[in-house]
């Protein structure tokens, strides 16, 4: 069982002097697994990642001469895509690699394209079965706050999710970021409280005072 020294603190609210601490075990303690329970947790609510994201599609597989399955496809509030790779922890290994690899091969990808595949989306999973082409563009306009945004940036941004990461990683992350690369990294740990499951996400690269100023 792995535990992080910090532990998080349940209050008493009618006696905010009283609390009982917990700490961070792994998903593996909680036979928490990547697709089937972190991926649709940030497919419903994508703010554990720490910002607004417009979720395109999940298990991504249109890539020419490629099987491989990007985990989530989303897109900003500035209209950039978004590549989120998610990891149960941090020894899966590669995980830059292969969130760089899934971002060139979407880089092309056109405002057309990511239409449909926000269709195909919303009718597999929320069976919308009447939505359209038109309700799809309106949504990312209305998101993006641009009544004419008409393409994709080709440059399209990383969030890698774990519940840790390694020293490499993050020394790997540090580096693409200096050279103009935008790649964030998004902690997310589980918490025992009762008979509950508590994840408390916190977004580690950048770091938050610095991406302040």
């Amino acid at each position: 069982m792995s535990r992080n020294l910090s532990p998080l603190l349940i209050i008493d609210q009618a006696n905010p002097e009283h609390f009982v601490s917990t700490y961070s075990e792994s998903f593996a303690d909680f036979n928490i697994w990547e697709r089937k329970h972190i991926q649709e947790w940030i497919r419903k609510e994508p703010r554990i990642l720490g910002e607004e994201l417009f979720i395109v599609t999940i298990e991504f597989d249109r890539f020419k001469e490629s099987s491989d399955r990007l985990d989530v496809l989303a897109l900003d509030k500035k209209g950039n895509l978004v590549v989120v790779e998610l990891k149960r922890d941090e020894f899966a290994g590669y995980a830059d690699l292969q969130a760089l690899r899934y971002a060139a091969m979407v880089s092309s990808m056109t405002l057309e394209n990511l239409i449909h595949y926000v269709v195909d989306y919303r009718r597999k999973y929320y069976q919308e079965y009447d939505y359209n082409s038109d309700r799809a563009l309106e949504e990312l306009k209305e998101f993006v706050e641009k009544d004419d945004f008409s393409e994709l940036s080709n440059r399209p941004r990383i969030i890698l999710c774990s519940e840790n990461f390694s020293s490499e990683l993050t020394t790997t992350v540090l580096w693409l970021n200096k050279c103009s690369l935008d790649i964030t990294c998004v902690r997310i740990r589980p918490h025992r409280v009762g008979d509950k499951i508590v994840v408390v996400p916190s977004v580690i690269i950048p770091v938050p005072e610095a991406k302040q100023y």
